[in-house]
């Protein structure tokens, strides 16, 4: 009995362990291409800082590898396993855990997207707020980010609905 325990902790430290590789790697893929690629270079004109320069294809990187969790995870449940079952259950866990995180980070990538495109000083004023509702609900690049941020959110909700 104890070595079958032992085995599946070893199988799950190893199922950690390659997720953790796997987050590894897309960084330091990620940072190389920023450097090499002159992606982390200030831009000549409306430079809008390091944070925005890093943050965003950060952000955008964790909400593609989120997204693929997510989708994945709920197509998997839907037409290969079966309702009512322990797998099942969890798919639809690691699903919802998935939505959560795309719907995070596509807020913060929306939010960087702003702040990239208008350059706008980071308040609390009365004017960052309206510039950033203008551009979340009358530009398309700004209704494509709060779609996409709505999108992550419904499919959280959906994925605990699955009878």
């Amino acid at each position: 009995m104890s070595s079958r325990s032992e085995s599946t902790s070893r199988i799950s430290a190893y199922r950690v362990a390659g997720v953790i590789i796997l987050l590894i790697a897309a960084l330091v893929a990620l940072v190389l291409a920023l450097l090499v690629g002159g992606g982390a270079k200030p831009p000549l004109l409306q430079d809008p800082g390091p944070f925005v320069l890093w943050g965003t294809p950060i952000a955008k990187l964790v909400m593609n590898v989120s997204g693929a969790v997510m989708l994945g995870a709920l197509v998997l449940a839907l037409f290969g396993l079966r309702a009512g079952e322990r797998s099942f259950d969890a798919a639809l866990n690691i699903a919802s855990v998935g939505a959560a995180v795309f719907t995070v980070s596509a807020g913060l990538a929306g939010f960087l997207a702003f702040m990239a495109a208008f350059n706008p000083k980071l308040s609390i004023e009365r004017e960052f707020g309206t510039q950033l509702g203008r551009f979340l609900l009358e530009l398309p690049l700004g209704q494509s980010w709060l779609i996409t941020t709505i999108f992550g959110a419904h499919r959280g909700g959906a994925a605990q609905s699955i009878p």
